[in-house]
């Protein structure tokens, strides 16, 4: 899961020199504070728009920042259009279902694809599986798109909750869901999808940004 930034950018000169940086899958750019006593510290960010995992402050690269690093705050970057999935909290892979599952939406552009099993048995092994792709785009104006593919594979999952969350917009992109929750500290959107959405065939949102 962790590789060198040197694997994701490797035409970018700088990262062959970083060592003390990191990427956790191909979506998240961690950095971590090697000495004692700092709570700031330079981050190297590749080409693209980055967004601050703690705040969703969006920079641009590539470039150097400087990052909060208290204590109890390693810094965090996630690249513009991630799709990143978050299910609750287990002790073990089948101690409950994935319910419900939280998509995280960073605008942008980029896609994802959520891989499925029991988590029990070997069925996998025979093919016993199936994924579903995501897509986000940026559409005319102030549009995020996001996009939800038909699941492909002879594995259904149980019947779950789906919950999208929105990052870095603003407060006029609640009024077009009355029943959507708006955090103007972080400047989210929380959406709860409802039972009109079919989750094993392909359907759209659009939010405004």
């Amino acid at each position: 899961m962790l590789r060198p930034l040197l694997y994701d950018f490797p035409t970018d000169p700088a990262t062959s020199h970083l060592h003390d940086q990191a990427m956790f899958g191909p979506l998240v750019l961690l950095a971590p504070v090697c000495r004692p006593g700092r709570d700031y510290r330079a981050v190297y960010l590749p080409a693209g728009d980055w967004y601050d995992w703690w705040t969703d402050e969006v920079e641009s690269g590539p470039a150097w920042v400087l990052a909060h690093a208290p204590l109890e705050r390693m810094p965090l970057y996630v690249r513009a259009g991630a799709i990143l999935p978050m299910g609750p909290d287990l002790r073990f892979t089948d101690e409950k279902p994935l319910d419900p599952l939280t998509l995280h939406l960073y605008p942008g552009e980029g896609t994802f694809t959520l891989y499925e099993d029991d988590g029990r048995s070997f069925a996998y092994e025979r093919g016993v599986s199936c994924t579903t792709c995501y897509r986000l785009s940026s559409g005319n104006g102030h549009k995020l798109k996001f996009e939800a593919g038909e699941r492909v594979g002879n594995y259904c999952p149980p019947d779950r909750r789906l919950i999208l969350t929105v990052h870095a917009v603003d407060a006029q992109a609640a009024e077009d869901d009355p029943g959507a929750h708006y955090d103007a500290e972080r400047r989210t959107l929380t959406v709860v999808c409802g039972n009109e959405v079919n989750y094993g065939r392909p359907w759209e949102a659009e939010f405004r940004i």
